[in-house]
């Protein structure tokens, strides 16, 4: 209703999860109607649609190696703005657990790696009329 589809998809690979939601909160702000249920549905759509790149580091390295024997790179996006560092922590050590071929200090960098890429959740909510 107040831009083009042009204004989103220009965006293609540049915003993780946390953006989408700060974009959304603003379009609210700015007069978007969208029902409280409507909010997450949309922000995982556009986190879906158009995923953010890894940002280079060591713990990308990680990520794409030692994850990828079992596992796609990018299947880790599913849990983007839903796991918080300890969240983080645990899913690691399961998947140590599980055979993941990763030393204490790898495994120290994909978790701080993970935590920052996809940041831990903020409560989002619609204005009410």
């Amino acid at each position: 209703m107040c831009h083009s589809l042009k204004e989103v998809t220009k965006f293609q690979s540049y915003y993780a999860r946390e953006n989408w939601r700060d974009i959304v909160r603003t379009m609210i702000a700015d007069g978007a109607e969208l029902k409280d249920p409507q909010i997450p549905v949309l922000v995982d759509y556009l986190t879906q649609t158009f995923p953010k790149n890894f940002p280079d580091g060591e713990g990308k390295n990680i990520l794409e190696t030692a994850c990828s024997e079992c596992h796609a790179a990018g299947a880790v996006r599913r849990f983007d703005g839903y796991y918080t560092r300890d969240n983080w922590q645990d899913l690691v050590r399961t998947m140590i657990a599980n055979g993941a071929s990763l030393t204490d200090d790898q495994a120290t960098v994909l978790v701080d790696y993970l935590t920052a890429v996809f940041p831990a959740p903020k409560p989002v909510t619609a204005k009410s009329p």
